[in-house]
């Protein structure tokens, strides 16, 4: 009777799991990603998606509650006529959420984003 799966094999096995496993943990890590928070621009505040907390932002537009909770970060509260900025949530790099009335953006920085999307 043949065997199926030499010891090489076995171990080649076990060298791709363990090569998996890390690269799969590296990028669950977050890489060190932070919102950056603008008002008409310029930048007031910049936080790290690791940490979760309470931020609030007063301008002369208006007040913002800017919440971080489990790697996301997500407009709580406002005073704004609208409240648009109050649906959805960022967490990838390149996302952005803004409150136009009062003139806010937060905007996710750092690695583990796509950079373009090609249509080929």
């Amino acid at each position: 009777m043949r065997k199926i799966f030499s010891r090489a094999d076995l171990w080649l096995l076990i060298a791709l799991v363990i090569v998996i496993a890390g690269i799969w943990l590296l990028r669950r890590s977050g890489s060190g990603q932070t919102v950056c928070v603008r008002v008409d621009g310029k930048e007031v505040a910049r936080l790290a998606l690791s940490r979760d907390g309470e931020y609030p932002v007063e301008s002369v537009y208006g007040r913002n509650l800017v919440k971080i909770r489990d790697g996301s970060a997500f407009v709580a509260e406002t005073d704004c006529p609208n409240g648009d900025c109050l649906r959805g949530s960022i967490s990838k790099s390149g996302d952005s959420l803004a409150c136009l009335p009062h003139h806010l953006t937060l905007t996710v920085e750092g690695e583990g984003g796509i950079d373009a999307v090609s249509g080929k």
